[in-house]
């Protein structure tokens, strides 16, 4: 519905249906015009296929600290 929908679709994190490691995008994902992702970019949204349905990224920071991560 939301891919029909006239407006504007912005995700949150990721796109529904796209997969945040491999960028492997099920029938019938969201396509975003726009998509804040928290914390750092995630590896799959750099696959062609995802980056269709992410749109322009914007990186949001939360404050998790670069110590968390490992």
């Amino acid at each position: 519905m939301m891919n029909r929908a006239s407006g504007h679709v912005c995700a949150l994190d990721l796109p529904s249906g796209v997969n945040a490691d491999t960028g492997e995008v099920a029938q019938g994902a969201v396509k975003a015009e726009w998509t804040v992702t928290f914390h750092a970019r995630k590896q799959g949204q750099d696959a062609p296929q995802a980056a269709a349905h992410c749109g322009e990224i914007e990186v949001a920071d939360i404050g998790i600290s670069a110590v968390l991560e490992k």
